[in-house]
């Protein structure tokens, strides 16, 4: 779509929008008179104009999601939706090269508690959509293109890659494997190309999960994870203008709500060299089921955030029986983390 915001050129000013931060920076710009249900204290950290509320933003979450009923579940959802939602504007750029050429996210970080456009906030905790932007961001990647329904290996480096392994694993709502597929993947430099097609697959299932990974050998190079509406949003064009286009009908995402619950164990290993500090976190799933958008913090002994915490992944999505390590960079002149 060349005249209302599709993947098209290079866009110099862009984003969802919306960006709202996890639990903590709410309370903490929010009184707790005002924290539930959102009112005109929210719209005081929104922008102007158009830009003045999170109507559209819970329009999209709620047709999407289903209604939050607490601060603490939307703050939760918001975090999956800002996830998803940046991460496929950044992905839709890098498939469709050469005809998009890039995008810069409008913006980066806020300069004072806010709603609006960031990745960060004023107290440098980062929100979904800061990881869905690292994902996206990877230069070499496996990307699900929402468009078509493919899986594409995509290379945005001028350099080629040979003998990688591609890995793609499609579940459904009940943790059921119904498609695995690995192949042999060549990357030529600056170059999208489409390695499978996954219509139709899993489609009675009301929501689906895509594991994609790319090795090299026997070492993980990426790890990109999706969560699938069968139902697709039906976008009303006629409607649309310069800063939205409204939906005729949403996917549905809401048996996400009612997905078994997982048993993880986290154990957490601690290190520092100077005022360098480096954290290990080994999450083990329990169950046979999906561990569905595990959010990881470390905290100091009064259970505050630290910032600045740089995790090389976050709102982790778990196989069954799956182990995984995240580790996390900071500064080790703060409280010890835990």
């Amino acid at each position: 779509d060349t005249e209302l915001g599709g993947a098209f050129g290079f866009n110099t000013e862009t984003g969802p929008g919306p960006q709202p931060p996890p639990l903590e920076s709410l309370k903490g710009m929010l009184s707790e008179e005002h924290l539930w249900p959102i009112d005109a204290a929210w719209d005081y950290h929104c922008a102007r104009n158009e830009f003045s509320t999170l109507d559209r933003y819970r329009a999209a979450l709620n047709g999407r999601y289903g209604e939050p009923q607490s601060v603490e579940e939307f703050a939760r959802v918001s975090q999956a939706a800002n996830y998803e939602g940046v991460r496929a504007m950044f992905e839709a750029f890098a498939v469709n090269r050469p005809r998009a050429t890039g995008v810069i996210q409008w913006m980066l970080n806020a300069c004072w508690p806010k709603l609006y456009w960031q990745l960060y906030g004023y107290d440098l905790v980062p929100n979904g959509a800061f990881y869905g932007t690292r994902v996206a961001c990877q230069p070499r990647s496996l990307v699900y293109h929402y468009g078509d329904h493919g899986v594409y290996a995509v290379n945005d480096l001028p350099s080629p890659a040979p003998g990688l392994r591609a890995e793609v694993r499609v579940l459904d709502v009940a943790s059921k494997e119904v498609l695995r597929e690995e192949r042999d993947v060549e990357l030529a430099p600056l170059s999208s190309h489409k390695i499978l097609d996954l219509a139709g697959v899993a489609a009675d299932s009301p929501v689906r999960f895509v594991f994609l990974t790319l090795r090299e050998g026997d070492e993980e190079r990426v790890r990109n994870v999706y969560w699938l509406s069968s139902r697709e949003d039906v976008p009303d064009w006629e409607k649309g203008d310069w800063i939205h286009t409204p939906n005729k009908e949403w996917a549905d995402l809401t048996a996400l709500r009612d997905l078994p619950a997982a048993e993880v164990d986290a154990t957490l290993e601690v290190a520092s060299e100077g005022d360098a500090g480096r954290a290990r976190v080994t999450l083990r799933n329990r169950l046979d089921v999906v561990a569905f958008f595990l959010e990881l913090n470390l905290t100091d002994p009064e259970g505050k955030t630290l910032v600045p915490v740089f995790w090389d992944d976050n709102y982790v999505t778990l196989l069954p029986g799956e182990t995984r390590v995240v580790e996390a960079r900071f500064d080790a002149r703060a409280h010890a983390p835990r």
